[in-house]
């Protein structure tokens, strides 16, 4: 008797033990891993329309004066020296359209048209010449006129990082400009010694017939932008703009031709160029904020094993 109450005491407590381990481990199981959302994406790729304003200082510009003078000689007239100056063009103003695509986030290009207006040059040249028969010349011309340029360029710019809201970039561009001279000028006169005691002054000139030139331009770029807004970006830029090749129209001469006034050369300008700088706006078309996050996966609540109680 003694014995069987000894084992039934010793049941009872591995009973209860095991009672106590199995709530223990139920109490202990480990909660769902945590959820973790995605990275935010930033999205750099669309298009953006841009506009800008400015101001472009030109240097001074080789001109030449084809047909040559001192290649005209002639019965009665004998060219012995020619030189023509650098013009000197005033500054210009210029307004800027045009359509691009931010590729990613370190490159973008662009599609920009614009009108350039509001510049004038002068320059003047010298030419000595006499009649052979003892008479000798120095003519001087003064001409002036008026430029304007219409210039299509396409561009590609590299964004070298963003702090605290602003961007440098560089940037290059190739396109095509058709320059306009017009209102040209020519003013001057004819300084005549025929011998000892015999100096005489005459006027010579005429003007010139507008023409439009086109030609291949170029340009190179840097810049700061400043995110006013995920959308918005305020540009301050340089460039320095190549357009090329300038032409005036026909000459109408008042003097009787070479010898007499170099007005029936045609004035042409090579290598125009000009040093922009400016202000503008990219509106871009898209929000290129954050992408917003996932929403969280919902998990069922963890449920308590049923345990049996005694």
């Amino acid at each position: 008797m003694a014995a069987s109450k000894a084992l039934f005491l010793a049941g009872a407590g591995v009973a209860v033990v095991l009672a106590g381990l199995t709530g223990a481990n139920a109490a202990d199981l480990l909660p769902p891993p945590p959820v973790i959302a995605p990275l935010p994406v930033q999205d750099f790729s669309g298009w953006y329309l841009r506009g800008d304003v400015g101001v472009g200082l030109s240097h001074s510009v080789k001109a030449t004066n084809p047909p040559h003078p001192l290649t005209q000689g002639g019965p009665g007239y004998v060219p012995t020296a020619y030189n023509l100056n650098d013009a000197d063009f005033s500054s210009a103003t210029f307004v800027k359209f045009g359509i691009g695509y931010q590729i990613n986030s370190w490159f973008r290009t662009d599609i920009t048209a614009e009108y350039r207006g509001g510049s004038s040059f002068s320059t003047q040249d010298e030419l000595s010449w006499n009649n052979g028969a003892g008479s000798f010349n120095v003519l001087r011309n003064f001409y002036r006129g008026n430029m304007a340029s219409f210039v299509g360029l396409v561009n590609g710019y590299a964004d070298l990082g963003t702090w605290y809201g602003i961007t440098p970039y560089i940037g290059a561009g190739v396109g095509f400009a058709s320059n306009t001279i017009s209102g040209v000028t020519d003013n001057g006169y004819n300084n005549l010694y025929a011998g000892p005691g015999s100096f005489a002054t005459s006027t010579t000139g005429g003007y010139y017939s507008s023409k439009t030139t086109s030609s291949f331009a170029w340009a190179l770029m840097a810049g700061l932008s400043y995110n006013v807004t995920s959308n918005l970006k305020l540009d301050f830029g340089y460039r320095y703009l190549n357009y090329g090749t300038a032409s005036a129209g026909s000459p109408h001469c008042f003097g009787p031709g070479p010898g007499f006034s170099t007005c029936n050369n045609v004035l042409t300008f090579n290598r125009a160029g000009s040093h922009d700088f400016s202000i503008g706006m990219r509106w871009m078309l898209a929000d290129y904020g954050p992408a917003p996050l996932q929403a969280p996966i919902a998990y069922p609540a963890p449920q308590r094993p049923l345990v049996s109680k005694y």
